[in-house]
Parts: C-alpha cells; structure tokens; sequence
C-alpha cells in the first residue's frame, strides 16, 4: 500500500491482529508516533515503533515483535478497525495538524521526487488518516497534551507512578528534523477542510 494512497484507503477487512497485541497507538507518520514508544519503553510497557504495520502492510511475523504488546505506528489506520473489532485497545495520537504537515512534506521532500507530496496532499492525507482512526477509537492523545490521556494505557500494565511519567517524557528521543529546505506552511495554508477537523479537536 503505498503511504500517500489516501484518498483511496479504507478498512481492510482481511486482516486479524496477533494475540499478543493488546493496545495499538495510531497516528499519522511524523506524528509522534517515535516519542510515544520511547516513552512507554522507558515505563518498561515495551511498544514497538511500527513493527507490527510496515509500508507493505501488517506483518504478524515479524521476529522483532514476539516480546511486544503495543504497536505505535503512523501506518496503521486502514487496519484500526480490526484491531478494534478483535479486541485491541486502539488510541488516537494527534499532533498539531501545521507543525504535522510540514514535517510530512519536508520528510518526504528529502527522499526524493518519487516519495515528494504537496501542501495539499499531505492536508488531505493528515484528514482522512486521523477519520479513519476517529471512527474506532477507544481513547485519545494528544502529543502536545501529554501526560493527559495517557491512564488508560498505564492502567492495562498496572499503571505507573506520576513522577516516572513525567521523567519518560523528559527524557524520551524524539525524531530528528528533516535536512531538506523546510516548508514552511501555516494556519492559514490549512485546507479547509482540515482547519473544520482541527478546532473541532482544539487546534487553531
């Protein structure tokens, strides 16, 4: 599946998840998606950063998956659904939609024309990625908003001290900045139709 066939994805209905999947965090790639399975990992939750869902698709065999029971992944949206449907806790990583897209598109931009999308494209790819994971979700995150939404996840490993939460977010690597000449969109250059999702999710 290619990342950036949005405009044509939908629920895969020929997918179950593996047993051993017990919570998939889903968002968009360069989402935060790196930052939260850092800081689960530092929690001592081990969470895979998109082992489970890869580029080609789900892969319940992947050998670096077999000790994990949370995926956290930007690749995840068309299967949300099945996880769900299979008893998957599925949780929903948003990230300020500006910052969000310009990182796409500066992400992409650096690997080259084959894999480069426009303003509008990664608009509509932001839209559609986050309504499909919106329709199954079970909770929700925000990256911005952290430690906020994050109980329900600790709960199901027994749940974790405030001052370790706390330390796991200030310790956490995130991903480093893409090196191409940076895009630099803003509020306004939103579609539409994203700025309508964004408030209604408290971003503006």
């Amino acid at each position: 599946m290619s990342l950036w066939s949005c405009a044509e994805a939908r629920y895969r209905s020929d997918y179950t998840p593996p047993e051993r999947l017990k919570v998939l965090i889903s968002g968009l790639t360069r989402g935060g998606t790196v930052y939260v399975s850092e800081v689960l990992n530092k929690l001592c939750i081990p969470a895979g950063h998109e082992r489970l869902f890869t580029t080609s698709g789900p892969n319940n065999y992947n050998r670096n998956y077999d000790s994990l029971s949370v995926d956290v992944s930007g690749l995840s949206a068309p299967w949300a659904r099945n996880c769900k449907e299979a008893g998957v806790m599925v949780v929903h990583l948003l990230r300020d939609p500006v910052k969000c897209v310009n990182s796409n598109v500066n992400f992409f931009k650096a690997k080259g024309p084959e894999q480069e999308v426009n303003w509008k494209q990664a608009c509509e790819y932001y839209l559609r990625w986050h309504q499909m994971i919106e329709d199954v979700e079970d909770t929700r995150i925000y990256l911005e908003r952290l430690p906020e939404g994050l109980s329900p996840i600790l709960e199901l490993f027994g749940g974790r001290p405030a001052e370790k939460v706390m330390e796991a977010l200030g310790t956490a690597k995130r991903t480093q900045r893409s090196t191409a000449s940076p895009v630099n969109g803003t509020w306004e250059t939103l579609t539409p139709e994203l700025q309508s999702y964004a408030l209604s999710h408290g971003y503006s």
